[in-house]
């Protein structure tokens, strides 16, 4: 009998250490995701922390957007923008993690209380059914890192506007004679891709973008997302040589699979 007593105790114990390990765990684990806003996204709630920090930032106003969620949290829907992507961050306490651990841990406390006499093999069989649970909380945890994007940075290149080819090229259905510097690039994966041009001097060019036959047309910058097409960017000019750079800069975005190796600060 008191052996029997001595057993529940120490079992108690073990559990209630165990469940606090994986509340504490969870507690502490802060995730980081990175999502493009090409299209309107969802953040699922199944990984609701007490504390969500979005930041939106947005590449062609150069300014970080913050907007903090605290407490029981919901779906949150984040509008999609052509020049932004999100950094969210979620810390704190997952409460659907903190709920099913207190509930597994009252049960199992409850059905070692509520049976007379511990038999090893009905110990064993709880202690399995318990771990596997626990053990699933865990992985339930870490899978929370593999949500969002891996993103690869290709800083700009500022590529000086001199020396310019004088050709005739192709804008729809005519063509135009000017000055022209091309860039070409095959976009394999979503993409935001940034193009502007620096110390830009009014009326003397403009800038040509053919995404796959889409053509686009701006004065001195273009933002937008780009997926598995070939991409020619071409400044187009009146004079061969102009006081000016232009600068391409691209931002890869790669579901992720596993944990990411690029972290995001938000200050």
């Amino acid at each position: 009998m008191l052996f029997s007593k001595y057993a529940r105790f120490i079992l108690v114990v073990l559990v209630f250490v165990a469940s606090l390990v994986v509340i504490v765990e969870d507690f502490r684990e802060e995730y980081t995701w990175i999502i493009p806003l090409n299209t309107p996204h969802h953040v699922s709630s199944w990984y609701s922390k007490s504390t969500i920090t979005i930041a939106l930032v947005d590449l062609e106003s150069e300014k970080r957007n913050l907007i903090v969620y605290s407490g029981v949290v919901g779906d949150i829907i984040i509008d999609e923008c052509s020049t932004c992507y999100a950094v969210i961050v979620a810390s704190g306490l997952n409460f659907y993690v903190a709920l099913f651990t207190i509930i597994l841990m009252a049960l199992t406390i409850l059905v070692f209380y509520s049976e007379k006499q511990l038999k090893p093999l009905f110990i064993v069989l709880l202690f399995i059914l318990f771990t596997s649970a626990i053990s699933t909380l865990h992985l339930y945890i870490k899978a929370g890192e593999n949500i969002g994007y891996d993103v690869k940075e290709y800083p700009g290149e500022l590529i000086k506007l001199e020396n310019l080819t004088l050709s005739l090229i192709p804008i729809g259905d005519k063509s135009v004679l000017a000055f022209n510097y091309t860039l070409r690039d095959n976009i394999t994966k979503l993409s935001l891709v940034s193009v502007k041009i620096h110390n830009y001097e009014s009326d003397k060019a403009f800038i040509l973008l053919n995404s796959s036959g889409q053509i686009t047309l701006a004065q001195d910058k273009i933002l937008l997302y780009v997926d598995n097409r070939e991409l020619e960017i071409i400044v187009l000019s009146q004079e061969r040589n102009l006081n000016s750079t232009l600068e391409y800069y691209k931002l890869e975005f790669t579901p992720q699979e596993t944990h990411s190796q690029l972290y995001f600060t938000i200050n």
